[in-house]
């Protein structure tokens, strides 16, 4: 299943690093930066999550929480956030094995991993602008800060 723009956001549930779990549905009312990416400590993820992370007050001024999501399981996350000092809460999509990239039409089955999708997702639950890059093309924070004329 692919999740278009206009559609609303399938709903899911999952652990962070802190093993605290994320409902989706319980983000309503407030903007959601939904960023799938592939593994914790590869180059370019770690890039992609350290400028979003820098930009975490600017995405809060806005009403948008950021929750970034790969297949990695809950212990890598925690010590992936501590090493890198992110700000997001990192939401494990271990188990079943990359179940919530499917729901979102990002997994990559040759690879067992997820691409490179971003979803916005506003205050009532519907997915307002999305992309998705394979697992080798980085997105930039341009991309990532033009979402915020969403949130207005």
């Amino acid at each position: 299943m692919e999740v278009s723009v206009g559609q609303q956001a399938p709903d899911f549930e999952l652990a962070d690093e802190e093993q605290k779990l994320h409902k989706l549905s319980n983000y309503l009312g407030r903007k959601v930066l939904l960023v799938f990416y592939p593994a914790d400590w590869s180059p370019i993820c770690t890039d992609e999550l350290s400028f979003l992370s820098a930009d975490i007050e600017t995405y809060n001024a806005h009403g948008v929480a950021i929750l970034g999501v790969s297949v990695d399981n809950t212990y890598s996350h925690k010590a992936f956030k501590q090493d890198r000092d992110y700000k997001m809460s990192l939401l494990s999509d271990f188990w079943p094995h990359g179940r919530v990239a499917k729901l979102y039409g990002v997994f990559d089955e040759q690879r067992g991993v997820a691409k490179r999708g971003t979803f916005f997702i506003d205050e009532n639950g519907i997915v307002r602008d999305a992309f998705v890059h394979d697992v080798s093309t980085a997105r930039n924070k341009e991309e990532f800060l033009q979402l915020l004329s969403k949130a207005a």
